[in-house]
């Protein structure tokens, strides 16, 4: 990107969002992925987001090359909250000393406030002063000038997925959607989406929203952090670098489920997962004999060559309130011998755990969906995936030809179906009887870190921010 003036280096950016713990999901790894890029652009960026906020403290890797930018997360104050909406925010400092506000949805209760912050200005008059006072009674520097120039802070927005749920949410949902949306988007002066395929189908696009001309701003990783597993002995962090190196997966005998094991994130399909995978180590264990019949064989623990299980396991990375419950689900099903609950985990065994996965696994469920950041993690550190076939999934997917996808539905263990007709066990047998060699692993960890590598991040937003602000 050109070297830019004075005036656009000086930006001061607010970041809004309903949760900033880059390890909760898509809208959490977006908001923290952006106020770092910016920060370690040269950029003043505070970040407004519902605690609790990450354990430790966020401590992002900022000033490289000695841009010196500055990365703060202020708790929004509220009147009520119920989930991951909230009801009577406030901004201190308020929204007025920024040059620029970008909000990210759905986020219920602050997305109708910051939409009438911004309306406010366009119903002053010109030249009719506002009540700009910060909480010392001072007016901000740049709310003066704002005030003076007759520009006041921009607001961008991105749109990150429909919210759906079940019982009384999907009610409040569908309401908001009808009554409160449209209202938002018309306080926009700009607009981004995760996923263009997914937004044709959202209701962005219901709302009118012309989703060609929306800026398509892709959720992105730290191939520097998802590629330590695969580099040695020096670190490589590009594509160039990492088609060089030779790569040496962990043993793969596991196939891999990552998410949060909670009732916000129920469209995350686990229950299908384990409810598949019963069935998938009776497939794995037949071997041919004579007249081409299946006969079940005996198998010992562990090929004697490999080291690898005869059998597959499935690792569920995650925690949360539903984590017990899905512990008794796999008992209920037969399968807990087959079954890890790791919970919680590191950034670097993450990593791990992806590069020596044969598959990551997204059985998503409904249009909650909109991404799977978990996706391009896994294929960052060369693992294939079987993912649900969803607009915004399935994009993902097939920008790098990243795995398989299978198509939505209920899980094959229910209402007489059979390992025969089902798409999800089918794959998963598949991917365990033939899986990807080291060069068709390394081949997909080069073209993830091209496609959702985030040294380009910066460059986008920035340029996003530059073509609104100077018309």
């Amino acid at each position: 990107m050109a070297l830019m003036s004075n005036q656009q280096s000086k930006l001061k950016i607010a970041l809004i969002g309903c949760t900033v713990n880059p390890h909760t999901g898509g809208m959490g790894r977006a908001l923290y992925d952006h106020a770092v890029a910016l920060a370690e652009a040269g950029k003043e960026v505070t970040v407004y987001a519902l605690p609790p906020f990450p354990e430790p403290p966020l401590t992002p890797p900022l000033g490289k090359g000695g841009m010196g930018g500055v990365f703060m997360v202020r708790p929004i104050k509220y009147f009520l909250r119920i989930g991951k909406g909230a009801w009577g925010a406030r901004f201190v400092p308020p929204l007025d000393t920024f040059d620029i506000v970008h909000l990210h949805l759905p986020f219920f209760g602050v997305g109708e406030k910051v939409a009438r912050w911004k309306m406010s200005f366009r119903a002053s008059p010109k030249g009719e002063s506002r009540n700009l006072t910060d909480e010392n009674g001072d007016i901000p520097r740049l709310a003066s000038l704002a005030l003076d120039d007759q520009k006041p802070p921009r607001l961008f927005m991105t749109y990150h997925m429909d919210a759906i749920g079940t019982g009384l949410k999907r009610l409040y949902f569908n309401w908001w959607y009808k009554r409160r949306f449209k209202k938002i988007l018309a306080a926009c002066d700009a607009i981004a989406v995760t996923s263009r395929a997914y937004a044709r189908e959202s209701q962005l696009a219901r709302a009118g929203i012309d989703v060609e001309k929306c800026e398509e701003i892709l959720l992105r990783v730290d191939t520097e952090r998802f590629n330590s597993s695969l580099r040695a002995p020096k670190e490589r962090s590009n594509p160039d670098e990492i088609a060089s190196s030779a790569f040496r997966p962990p043993r793969n005998d596991y196939f891999l489920f990552v998410g949060a094991l909670d009732r916000a994130h129920y469209f995350k399909g686990l229950s299908l997962l384990l409810r598949a995978f019963k069935f998938v180590d009776s497939g794995s264990r037949q071997r041919r004999v004579r007249n081409d019949t299946n006969v079940a064989a005996p198998a010992p623990d562990r090929d004697p060559v490999s080291g690898m299980t005869e059998s597959p396991r499935l690792v569920v990375v995650g925690t949360g309130e539903l984590l017990n419950a899905y512990k008794k689900e796999a008992a209920h099903l037969g399968i807990a011998d087959r079954v890890t609950f790791t919970g919680g985990v590191t950034d670097e065994e993450l990593a791990r755990w992806y590069a020596g996965a044969r598959a990551e696994i997204l059985p998503s469920t409904d249009r909650s969906e909109a991404f799977g950041i978990v996706l391009i993690e896994a294929m960052a550190c060369g693992t294939p995936v079987i993912a649900s076939d969803l607009p915004g999934v399935r994009t993902v997917v097939e920008r790098v030809h990243g795995g398989v996808l299978v198509p939505v539905g209920i899980a094959s263990s229910l209402r007489g179906a059979t390992p025969r007709n089902d798409s999800l066990i089918l794959a998963l047998q598949q991917a365990w009887n033939t899986p990807w060699s080291a060069e068709e692993r390394t081949a997909l960890a080069v073209r993830a870190a091209s496609v959702y590598g985030r040294a380009t991040l910066a460059d986008q937003l920035i340029a996003w921010y530059h073509g609104i602000i100077t018309t």
